[in-house]
């Protein structure tokens, strides 16, 4: 990542300093969206750092090894209301949660990127980290389960990175490049998206 770094403006430079997120959630999940990388601000690129930062570190760490037991998918957690993470699922996921309560969904949410490190705009890098190799198994398993799964961000890529997914048939791709998961942008698939976030374990 830090040949990427350099060959790239800083908008498009990973983050180093910030915890990575390869995936956020039950790797057990029934709803997985697969995106790009996580997003940065111009604060995160200052090192500026949020309140509840120690926090964040700590429920990202944890979600590694699967210990935040009750909000599996963190950015639903309220001891994170307020955070930045908080915000932006909560804009894109409200949908969702008007007919799904947030634990059920932080419990089915599996988030996935292409390269775990944050950046302020995406840009590929010429070679993914080989930790991505789980994330690929984890998206093998999930369609072994038959979960639903939304191509949010980079489909092509990900098609080439997991060949399944182009012929797997509980995917979708959205209307748009908006992010929101909503009936607009996912016609037709909305109410299995419902179901799957709304799963019991």
């Amino acid at each position: 990542m830090l040949d990427h770094n350099l060959r790239n403006k800083a908008p498009y430079q990973f983050l180093l300093h910030l915890a990575p997120e390869p995936w956020i959630g039950n790797v057990d999940g029934n709803l997985l969206v697969l995106y790009a990388n996580p997003g940065a601000t111009q604060d995160n690129l200052n090192k500026v750092f949020q309140p509840k930062h120690d926090l964040v570190v700590e429920k990202t760490i944890n979600n590694l090894s699967q210990k935040n037991k009750e909000f599996p998918h963190f950015h639903f957690d309220p001891e994170l209301e307020g955070t930045e993470g908080w915000k932006w699922f909560h804009s894109k996921y409200h949908w969702v949660l008007e007919g799904v309560d947030s634990k059920l969904l932080a419990n089915n949410l599996v988030t996935c990127e292409l390269a775990p490190y944050h950046s302020v705009k995406w840009k590929v890098p010429k070679k993914m980290p080989p930790t991505q190799a789980f994330t690929y198994d984890l998206i093998e398993a999930a369609m072994e389960r038959d979960a639903v799964i939304l191509l949010a961000r980079s489909h092509k890529l990900w098609t080439k990175y997991i060949p399944k997914l182009a012929i797997y048939p509980k995917v979708f791709r959205p209307n748009s490049i908006n992010a929101a998961i909503s009936p607009g942008n996912y016609p037709g698939a909305f109410d299995q998206i419902l179901d799957a976030a709304s799963k019991r374990f």
